[in-house]
Order: structure tokens, then sequence, then C-alpha cells
């Protein structure tokens, strides 16, 4: 019996704690109230659409089909650069830069948001081609990521 109430009584301190400290729980993605209308890839980069998807659903939770609130992206350029060069003038680094722009339609599918995010990264050069090839992937999936963090920020500001 006295080891149920020191328990009752930890509890009820750590919720105390906890809610004295101005913790909260909160939605578990800033997309729930939104569904994906489509991803359109409008650069000469294969497979950036379906990159962008899984980005958008892990960033920003957009799972639904059925939500009112529809999002339509499209990854509109591309580019992948020499950033750094050494002395001997082998690259060293390359560059990624890559942007979207984003509309969210209503009920009626008139425009009630819309934006651009434009974002780059760097990633070591190999002259390996297949580590390169994999770097330069990995850079993609981070950079689709990265766009897709700042627009599922501006989805929770919206909803």
């Amino acid at each position: 019996m006295n080891l149920a109430i020191k328990f009752c009584v930890l509890s009820m301190i750590g919720i105390f704690l906890v809610a004295g400290c101005g913790y909260r729980f909160v939605g578990a993605y800033s997309g729930e109230g939104f569904s994906l209308d489509n991803v359109k890839n409008i650069t000469q980069q294969p497979r950036l659409a379906a990159v962008f998807e899984d980005a958008l659903a892990e960033e920003a939770g957009l799972f639904r089909k059925d939500a009112r609130k529809k999002i339509a992206v499209v990854v509109d350029s591309f580019s992948d650069e020499t950033e750094s060069v050494s002395a001997s003038g082998t690259p060293l680094r390359q560059k990624l830069t890559m942007s979207i722009q984003w509309r969210i339609l209503g009920e009626s599918g008139d425009i009630s948001s819309d934006g651009k995010v434009q974002k780059s990264r760097t990633y070591p050069h190999f002259t390996d081609p297949v580590s390169l090839d994999w770097q330069r992937n990995a850079a993609i999936r981070m950079l689709a990521r990265d766009i897709m963090r700042d627009l599922s920020d501006h989805l929770g500001e919206l909803d």
C-alpha cells in the first residue's frame, strides 16, 4: 500500500512539473487538414516528383486523399554544379539547388494560398561514380525534405 501511494504522489508531481514548465502536446503533423492534389516535375531530373511526395508525407503528414484543402506542388528548377575545387582543379564539393512552387486549392478549386521555396545543399564530390551517385541521391532526398519542411511550417500557420 505504501508503494502505491508513493507511485501516485510521484506521478502527480511529474504531471505538475510537466504542466508547469509550459510543455504541451501538439498535433502529429501540420498537414492533417490537407491532401495532396499532385506533384509535377518540370525539370530534366528524373524521379523528383516521387522524392517530393515521400518528403511531403514524412514532413507534413500528407497521407489523406479526402481533405477539403488540396496542395499542388511543381518542382520547377534543379541544378547541380561544382561548388569548390582543389588547387589542382579537382572538384571537392557539388552544390544542388532546387525550387518548388506550391498552391493550396480550396473546395471550389480556387487558390487560397501560394508560394515558392528554393534551397541549396552541398555534398562531397567523389571520383568513383557509384559513390558520387549515392552522395548525390542522398543530397537530393535531404534537400527535398528541407524544402517540404518549410512548406509544412507554412501549412501549420494556415490550418
